[in-house]
């Protein structure tokens, strides 16, 4: 609402142009304000000094409200519509990715727990016919009365895994003897290591310029006793146990020892369609070996259908 200090002001707010009039006839049609108009002569106008017209405008008593819904505007209310639906959609497989997520997550840090509490002396090394590989004890003793099973359990591990004490533990007086017996070595680098009171801790741990320090100068000696303590450390980790089966079908087994500890009830055996082409019966016949029988029900073979907890050839 405008206030105005005279009427004079007022007329001239009031004063409209014909071209405008129409439209604001209708503006305040449409909001429902009825306006009567009354036409003055000439010489009222003069005494009065009004305009010709004069517009009194009258307002509802109470305030209205008008309340608009979607229906009104279909083609809005349609694209709003359509919009809830795609967000509700995204929010939905949102919701099962996470979830998916999630299950995934548990199921790795199980896995990594389950490893993290085992000693480090269960770690199993295998050459299989030249190809090095690694397990876990526990791994490999999943199927409970499997061969790998009764190869690896608490009662005959320790006597395969401690037949000699390690050199980490040798004393003084032991690496001097080896020293001493090395094919390659001299017996003046033997007293070497005795007057020096090397152990084996220290020996495994020595480089070339540590050997220079107890008195070995000489190039050519410095480059044996540096050999020989290369192929100390080798030996000195847990030695590989030989395996004289096929290289991809035991790491085949092997692979599926670790999905069945991390899928738990989830495990689903292995699919011969899934293996390299002319490695399926030799596939068959190593798991067959260390999963013999009806022992844990782990292979049976009819009718070159094979249905067994490491390999299947269903679906």
């Amino acid at each position: 609402m405008l206030k105005h200090s005279s009427e004079d002001n007022i007329s001239g707010c009031l004063d409209v142009e014909k071209e405008l009039q129409p439209m604001l006839d209708s503006t305040m049609t449409h909001f429902g304000i009825r306006q009567t108009t009354t036409s003055k002569n000439d010489n009222q106008s003069r005494s009065t000094g009004k305009t010709d017209q004069q517009t009194q405008v009258e307002l509802p008593d109470k305030a209205t409200w008008a309340t608009v819904t979607f229906d009104e505007f279909p083609s809005i209310s349609r694209n709003i519509q359509e919009s809830l639906r795609q967000e509700q959609t995204s929010m939905k497989n949102a919701k099962k990715e996470l979830q998916t997520a999630k299950e995934n997550l548990e199921k790795e840090h199980s896995f990594v727990q389950h490893v993290s509490t085992q000693s480090l002396d269960d770690i199993v090394n295998f050459n299989v016919r030249g190809t090095m590989m690694a397990a876990k004890r526990s791994t490999l003793r999943i199927f409970k009365d499997s061969q790998l099973d009764r190869q690896f359990d608490d009662a005959t591990w320790p006597e395969q895994h401690t037949n000699t004490p390690s050199a980490k533990q040798w004393s003084y007086k032991q690496v001097a003897d080896w020293a001493k017996q090395h094919n390659e070595l001299s017996d003046e680098v033997a007293s070497l290591f005795e007057q020096n009171r090397v152990t084996g801790l220290e020996l495994l741990a020595m480089a070339r310029e540590d050997v220079k320090e107890l008195g070995i100068r000489r190039p050519g000696t410095l480059a044996l006793v540096t050999n020989a303590m290369k192929g100390l450390k080798m030996k000195s980790q847990c030695s590989p146990i030989f395996i004289d089966h096929d290289p991809y079908s035991f790491g085949k087994i092997l692979d599926q020892l670790h999905l069945k500890v991390m899928s738990k009830e989830d495990y689903k055996p292995l699919l011969l369609l899934c293996i390299r082409e002319g490695k399926q019966d030799v596939l068959v016949k190593t798991v067959d070996y260390y999963f013999p029988g009806e022992v844990a029900k782990l292979v049976s073979k009819e009718n070159v259908v094979v249905d067994s907890d490491i390999v299947s050839e269903d679906e």
